[in-house]
C-alpha cells in the first residue's frame, strides 16, 4: 500500500500541490497564487524618505514597492555610475527583487541585494560570507563551508560584484563533489552578470527573467520529495489529473529519484474517462483544507491549538482541553503532541514572518529543554526556512519563518 503520494490537482481554481505522508497531509504549495516574491524588475525610484531611509520604487505600471535604502547594490543603478555620487535619487533606474508580497496597506518590499538559485547553491548580491543548509549533517557541513569559502576567497579579485553564498540540501546527495558545487557558482555568477548587463538597455517596470529560473511545479516537487525522505520513508507516488502538468513533470522521473531509480513512480488519472473523479474528490481536499483554515485545531489527546493570524505576527496558544488530569507526564507529552502538530500547522497554513507558540507551562527545566530539542529537529522538516530564537519566561517559544508568498488563508479567501 502506497501511503506517501504528492497530488497535483486543481482546487477552488488553484492548481495546487500537496505530499501526504502515511496518509496524512504534511505539506501543500499554492501553484498559481497570485505572489511577486523572489521576480527582478527594472524599477524608477518615485521618492525618497530620508527619516524612514527608505526609497519608493515603480516596478510595474500599477505597482510600487518599498525599498530600504541599505539594501542598494551599487551595480544594480542602472542609470549612472553609482561611484561617482553614491546616494540614490528620484528618477534613478533600479534593478530590484521583490522580497516580500504586499501585505493589507504595506507595499510591497524590494531589494538591490538579488538572490538566484541553482540545485546546489544560491548566491545573493551584497552580502558576504558561506552558509549551509541545516538539513546537512554537521560534518558535511563544516566541509562544504570550509572548501566554498577558501574558493571564495580566491575569487575575490576575479568576480565582478560582491555576493554572498548559501550551500543548498541538494548539495548533500550522494555523488555531489565539491567541484560540483563550485562549478555551479561559477555559472550564476555569470547568470548574474549577464541579467545586469541586459537590465541595463531595457525601459523601466519590464522584469528580467533569470536564466536560473526552472519549472517551479519541478522544484517544488524535489523539495517535498526531500522532506517525505526525512520522514524515512520511500516509495513515492506522484498523482496527477492535469495532463499538461503530468507531460512536464515524468520526463524529470530519473531526476526525481535522485540516487534511488525505484524512489518515484508518476501516474496520470485521466479525467476524460467515464465515472473519473477529480483528485481533490478522491483524496478529500475540501475537507482537508478546511481544517487547514480553522482557528481551532482538536489533537489526539483531548488538548486543542488556537491559531491566530494577525498583520504583526502568529499566534498559537495550547489548550489542554479534555487531556486527562493526573496521567503521568500528561503535560510533557501533550505538549510534545501540540509541538508536532503547530509545527505541521505553520507549514500548511505557510504562517511566516514572527510565530509565537504558548506551551502549557512546565516547571522542569529539562522537560523545556526537551520540548527545545524536538522544536530545533521540527524546523528541519519544514522546506521553508524557520528559525528558534527563544523561549520567554513566561514559556512562550519564538519562531521566526521566511516569507515565500502569501498564507493559505490569504489566497483561499481572496
Amino acid at each position: 500500500m502506497i501511503t506517501n503520494e504528492i497530488l497535483i490537482t486543481k482546487y477552488l481554481e488553484h492548481t495546487m500541490l500537496l505530499a501526504l505522508v502515511d496518509n496524512r497531509l504534511e505539506y501543500l504549495e499554492v501553484l498559481d497564487a497570485e505572489s511577486y516574491v523572489g521576480r527582478i524588475f527594472v524599477g524608477r525610484v518615485e521618492n525618497i524618505v530620508s527619516n524612514i531611509n527608505s526609497a519608493f520604487v515603480k516596478f510595474l505600471d500599477d505597482q510600487n514597492g518599498y525599498l530600504s535604502l541599505k539594501d542598494i547594490v551599487q551595480e544594480c543603478v542602472l542609470s549612472r555610475d553609482f561611484n561617482e555620487n553614491p546616494k540614490l535619487r528620484i528618477g534613478d533606474l533600479v534593478l530590484v527583487q521583490v522580497s516580500s508580497d504586499a501585505l493589507k496597506t504595506k507595499l510591497p518590499k524590494l531589494t538591490c541585494k538579488l538572490s538566484i538559485s541553482g540545485k546546489f547553491s544560491a548566491l545573493t548580491m551584497g552580502e558576504k560570507g558561506v552558509g549551509c543548509s541545516r538539513k546537512l549533517p554537521e560534518d558535511k557541513r563544516d566541509r562544504l563551508t570550509n572548501i566554498i569559502r577558501e574558493e571564495q576567497k580566491k575569487r575575490e579579485g576575479i568576480a565582478t560584484f560582491k555576493y554572498g553564498t548559501i550551500i543548498r540540501t541538494d548539495s548533500g546527495e550522494n555523488g555531489v563533489t565539491a567541484e560540483d558545487i563550485i562549478a555551479e557558482i561559477s555559472l550564476l555568477e555569470e547568470q548574474i552578470k549577464q541579467m545586469i548587463d541586459k537590465a541595463a538597455y531595457m525601459s523601466p517596470y519590464q522584469e528580467i527573467q533569470s536564466a536560473t529560473s526552472k519549472n517551479r511545479i519541478l522544484e517544488i516537487t524535489k523539495r517535498f520529495i526531500h522532506v517525505i525522505r526525512c520522514f524515512n520513508h520511500d516509495n513515492i507516488q506522484i498523482n496527477t489529473d492535469i495532463e499538461p502538468i503530468f507531460n512536464e513533470v515524468s520526463p524529470y522521473k530519473n531526476e526525481l529519484s535522485a540516487d534511488n531509480e525505484d524512489l518515484v513512480s508518476i501516474k496520470f488519472f485521466d479525467p476524460d474517462l467515464e465515472n473519473a473523479r477529480p483528485l481533490s474528490v478522491i483524496y478529500g481536499l475540501n475537507s482537508k483544507l478546511d481544517e487547514c483554515q480553522k482557528k481551532k485545531v482538536w489533537l489526539k489527546s483531548g488538548g486543542y491549538l488556537v491559531i491566530e493570524q494577525t498583520e504583526a505576527l502568529n499566534v498559537i496558544d495550547v489548550n489542554t482541553g479534555k487531556s486527562i488530569n493526573g496521567k503521568k507526564n500528561i503535560i510533557e507529552k501533550l505538549n510534545i503532541e501540540a509541538m508536532e502538530e503547530s509545527m505541521r500547522q505553520i507549514r500548511l497554513r505557510n504562517l511566516s514572518g514572527m510565530i509565537l507558540i504558548d506551551f502549557i507551562n512546565m516547571k522542569d527545566k529539562d522537560e523545556n529543554n526537551h520540548l527545545i530539542d524536538n522544536i530545533k529537529a521540527m524546523t528541519k522538516l519544514d522546506p521553508i526556512n524557520i528559525n528558534f530564537i527563544d523561549i520567554t519566561g513566561l514559556g512562550i517559544i519564538e519562531l521566526t519563518r521566511k516569507k515565500t508568498g502569501k498564507s493559505l488563508i490569504e489566497v483561499l479567501t481572496k
